[in-house]
């Protein structure tokens, strides 16, 4: 009986070992994990970047309209036990760039460089930087992490100079708030005269046609335009079309439904596409009728689709 006893005994005293041993080592897994986010080459020098949400919470990644031109990132910095620490934060390879700081703890500023002032041992400074995105024509379609990257000279009570280097990872993401009322969809007529072309008298009707958005805050893809074409005593007029392209990098014309289809597209370039920011795109489309044919009460029309770079499609009214 009490051989058995120490069996189970034993058995048990075995399980609570192995499942000890389990914790243990999944515990060490998750604080390895959180030191991932702080630690440098020195355990004396943790360094952390971020931005923070609405309710002042920690985040990698901050989403921004095109309207928001500047914003606080944040660098945490924690000379632990002794010594201290010289050095700088540098971007890499980023979407944004510095713009100024009232902390302390920096001496100055330049694009994407920051030179940090001297911080002692015991010193964990939380520095506020003004961020604003980095305004260029080629938008890349890949969202790609912003490097940080702290380096410098950390100094113990050995009088070493000890090489510190850490790398973070942040994204500054574009983000878009379009709907069918940011849609620039303006057609009027320009010309309506009797002129001669190769010796012939013709109307001629110009109509000039603004497609886009209004507010260009977030790059399109492709931009469809169905125009109709009004047919007058069964006569279908010659249609001379002038596109100006703007944001946009090729098109194509395509007759459809009694009328024509006008395709505006955008096509990438080793990722990147052209964001201009900036104006419209632009058509003139001249009608050619007989000189005696009556426009009264014909109308021109005009249907347009814009598609973003996201995939998302607005359709105007």
């Amino acid at each position: 009986m009490k051989g058995k006893v120490l069996k189970i005994s034993v058995a048990i005293i075995l399980i609570m070992t192995l499942t000890l041993a389990n914790f243990i080592f999944v515990g060490s897994n998750i604080v390895s994990y959180a030191m991932d986010g702080i630690a440098t080459n020195h355990k004396n020098i943790e360094f952390e970047t971020y931005f923070k949400d609405k309710d002042g919470n920690k985040i990698v990644t901050l989403e921004r309209t095109a309207d928001e031109k500047e914003m606080s990132m944040y660098l945490l910095l924690n000379v632990k036990r002794e010594g201290y620490f010289n050095g700088t934060v540098e971007l890499k390879d980023t979407n944004f760039k510095f713009n100024s700081s009232e902390s302390e703890y920096v001496n100055k500023i330049e694009e994407n460089k920051i030179y940090l002032n001297q911080l002692n041992a015991g010193t964990i400074a939380e520095i506020e930087i003004k961020v604003s995105p980095i305004e260029q024509e080629k938008y890349s379609l890949v969202e790609k992490a912003n490097e940080v990257i702290l380096s410098g000279e950390y100094k113990d009570s050995t009088e070493k100079d000890i090489k510190i280097e850490a790398k973070r990872n942040i994204k500054l993401s574009l983000i878009e708030t379009n709907d069918k009322t940011n849609i620039e969809n303006n057609m009027r007529i320009i010309t309506n005269k009797v002129a001669k072309i190769s010796g012939e008298d013709k109307r001629i009707i110009q109509v000039s046609i603004d497609l886009g958005l209004k507010n260009d805050n977030y790059p399109m893809k492709q931009i469809t335009s169905k125009i109709n074409v009004p047919i007058i005593n069964n006569e279908k007029p010659e249609i001379i079309k002038n596109i100006n392209l703007n944001s946009m990098s090729s098109y194509e014309v395509n007759e459809k439904d009694g009328g024509i289809e006008i395709i505006l597209k955008n096509e990438p370039i080793e990722n990147n596409i052209l964001w201009t920011k900036q104006g419209n795109e632009k058509i003139v489309l001249a009608y050619i009728y007989d000189k005696d044919v009556d426009l009264k009460g014909e109308k021109f029309i005009l249907e347009e689709t814009v598609t973003l770079q996201n995939e998302k499609e607005i359709i105007s009214d």
